[in-house]
């Protein structure tokens, strides 16, 4: 039987000894496109300017879509639609795609070992998915040490299973048996892989996999389940059981990606590396700063009034079972607290909470809505754990010099506050000067829920030198870490921690990147309102 090899690549189609007749082989019509032939690699740009630059970027089809637009659009579409079918069906072949022999097909995607080969079958009259190495003779494989070249005294090939953007593959590869080579993991890592295991991989993953995972997972909360499953969909749609599952090799590399990660950004691969540019901060801290907060030597000059605003808030959505149960009730607070109109600590439903060890989080933010510290809620909301949270606060970032003005936020500051100096004194001594000195206010949407003395005492209204400060930016990303709920709750207490780490310095990546345009605008809509 006759085989005709199809690749795409970079948006063209290449195939080695084309059909003759493309009625014979189902297709009854060539698309009315052109395509650039025997060209696999697209010119070189000719400007080195950003594609993403303000002067650079192209107009858009509609910035507002109101539902009368929508409809037109939907119906200049329709005509088009009966088109596009046969248009997108007819991929399977094409009279013009550039031949190419099969040794120059092979040679040309040496870098490129993981993009499909679509084999022409023609008793099924359609192309069919092939690895590029089985396309190869027995004896050989995906060559690895040489850069892409065939090692002199390369090993017998390894039948792997490989994981990329586009599906999942089954690949041979050869691994460079020089007197000097590397270990099997090195020369895979080299060759833009990550073995699942140190020792004798069988399965590894693309980096441009991880990097995609790792996006997605921070923005749409997909799970290694849902990720794992589409790419086994996305190799075969139809016989998807066929298709390996690596879940269990992929739910443990997602562990490793994100330190790894870490480790490059903090700079810790380069001496000291955030430790020289902020050497009052902890050694080895991975955590993302906020570049508007005040900080010394940094964004501070002599002689200005300077003010640090955070805010305090718990959240019950993440919640961790544990591995063995424990039971709980013990933990509860039974304190009755005076203002009966925010009863935090005796409000919540214990019942749904019996099977948690961990049943939420408490997370200290400064007015910036970055994440500064995160401490697991055992039991319920307990002053020792706002207070654990905000000594982690203070001790990941310390101050070096006077203090600036603290102005704390926490929608139950009127049953915190009036032990929390002593409770400092006694347990968090180092971060004690700090508390005594701070000043305290409940968010301006929780404080109308309480009793009209609390109004008075610690509405932002009421406190000197505190600018226009609602309090309320602690609740600003819980909407976006509540959808991490039914994934963590499910995870060992170190996996957990890990994810969730992971998310909040996503989320305050993000808020850094954005902060200067956020501010831009704030600044436009300030002079609209009140010019």
């Amino acid at each position: 039987m006759m085989l005709n090899y199809l690749i795409w690549l970079m948006g063209g189609f290449f195939v080695l000894e084309p059909p003759s007749n493309l009625e014979e082989s189902g297709c009854l019509n060539a698309p009315s496109v052109q395509q650039e032939k025997g060209s696999a690699i697209p010119p070189e740009p000719t400007s080195t300017t950003s594609l993403y630059a303000e002067e650079s970027k192209p107009e858009l089809d509609f910035v507002e879509e109101s539902q009368m637009q929508r409809a037109k659009l939907l119906a200049e579409y329709q005509e088009f639609l009966p088109t596009a079918a046969r248009l997108l069906m007819m991929q399977e072949a094409d009279s013009r795609i550039a031949p190419l022999c099969h040794s120059c097909w092979l040679g040309a995607h040496k870098h490129q070992p993981l993009h499909w080969a679509e084999a022409w079958d023609e008793m099924k009259g359609y192309f069919v998915h092939h690895d590029i190495s089985m396309l190869m003779p027995e004896s050989l494989g995906i060559p690895l040490g040489h850069d892409g070249n065939q090692c002199p005294y390369a090993t017998t090939p390894l039948l792997m299973t490989l994981v990329d953007v586009g599906g999942v593959h089954a690949t041979r590869v050869t691994f460079c048996g020089c007197p000097d080579h590397l270990s099997k993991w090195h020369q895979l890592f080299h060759a833009g892989l990550l073995p699942a295991t140190v020792k004798d991989p069988q399965s590894a993953f693309t980096l441009n996999l991880l990097r995609q995972w790792d996006l997605f997972n921070l923005q749409s909360k997909i799970t290694v389940y849902q990720f794992m499953l589409s790419l086994r969909q996305l190799t075969d749609n139809v016989f998807t059981g066929n298709v390996p599952d690596l879940y269990k090799q992929f739910l443990f590399v997602t562990r490793i990606w994100p330190w790894i990660q870490m480790e490059k950004r903090i700079g810790s691969l380069y001496g000291d590396g955030m430790t020289e540019c902020f050497p009052h901060c902890p050694k080895d801290n991975v955590m993302n700063f906020c570049p508007a907060c005040p900080d010394a030597d940094v964004n501070m000059e002599d002689g200005h009034i300077h003010s640090s605003r955070i805010t305090i808030d718990g959240n019950m959505k993440t919640g961790n079972k544990p591995r063995k149960m424990i039971p709980m009730m013990c933990l509860y607070l039974t304190v009755k607290v005076t203002c009966n109109h925010l009863n935090v600590a005796n409000g919540a439903s214990r019942s749904k909470f019996k099977n948690l060890h961990v049943i939420g989080m408490v997370n200290v933010h400064c007015d910036h809505y970055m994440v500064g510290s995160s401490v697991d809620i055992i039991g319920a909301e307990r002053f020792a754990t706002v207070d654990f949270a905000l000594e982690l606060f203070h001790e990941a970032r310390p101050f070096k010099g006077k203090q600036p003005d603290k102005l704390i936020s926490y929608d139950y500051a009127c049953g915190l506050t009036p032990n929390i100096s002593d409770r400092f004194h006694q347990y968090h001594l180092t971060q004690a000067l700090i508390i005594d000195n701070a000043q305290w206010i409940i968010p301006l949407c929780h404080v109308h829920n309480h009793i009209e003395g609390c109004n008075y005492l610690y509405s932002y209204l009421y406190k000197s030198s505190t600018g226009h400060f609602y309090g309320e930016s602690a609740e600003a990303p819980w909407d976006t870490f509540n959808q991490l709920g039914s994934s963590v709750m499910q995870m060992s207490a170190g996996h957990c921690i890990d994810t969730l780490i992971n998310h909040y310095n996503g989320w305050n990546w993000r808020k850094t990147v954005g902060i200067v345009r956020q501010v831009l605008k704030d600044l436009d809509y300030a002079k609209v309102q009140y010019s």
